[in-house]
Formats: structure tokens, C-alpha cells, sequence
């Protein structure tokens, strides 16, 4: 129950190594772009919200709007029927 040992390699049966290189500029990007992307979502994000904001505000404007013509249709209607009635008492 011993140890494994490693076995001895002579250099020749050894592949050669991998060398990397990197570009030093396309490294820093990439490292520092981490907290800027970051910045991005979220200024993407607020702008989503503003921009969801903008159109309900805008929907319920055209609501109130539409609201406010439909008593005004029946106001009119109302009145138009009451001088029929005074006109009728008149006669």
C-alpha cells in the first residue's frame, strides 16, 4: 500500500508546450468591460421603464378623454330630452 509514484518522462516523449499571447488592449477591454456592459443593462433598463411610463400615462389620458366624451354625449342627451319635455308643457 504505497504511494503512486510518478514515472520518469525522458524530454523527448514530452509535446511541445503552448505557448499564449495576448493581446494586451483586447485583455483590459475585456476585464474592465465587465462593469461597463454592467452600466449598459441597466441604463437600457431604465429607459425600457421610462419608455412603459410614457405609453400608460399616454393610454390613460385617451381613456379620460374618451370618458369625459361619452358624458358629455349623454349630458347633451339628457338636456336635448328635458327641452323636449319643456316644449311639449309649452304647447
Amino acid at each position: 500500500m504505497g504511494r503512486n509514484k510518478k514515472k520518469q518522462r525522458d524530454g523527448d516523449d514530452r509535446r511541445p508546450r503552448l505557448v499564449l499571447s495576448f493581446d494586451e488592449e483586447k485583455r483590459r477591454e475585456y476585464l474592465t468591460g465587465f462593469h461597463k456592459r454592467k452600466v449598459e443593462r441597466k441604463k437600457a433598463a431604465i429607459e425600457e421603464i421610462k419608455q412603459r411610463l410614457k405609453e400608460e400615462q399616454r393610454k390613460l389620458r385617451e381613456e379620460r378623454h374618451q370618458e369625459y366624451l361619452k358624458m358629455l354625449a349623454e349630458r347633451e342627451e339628457a338636456l336635448g330630452k328635458s327641452h323636449a319635455w319643456s316644449d311639449l308643457e309649452n304647447s
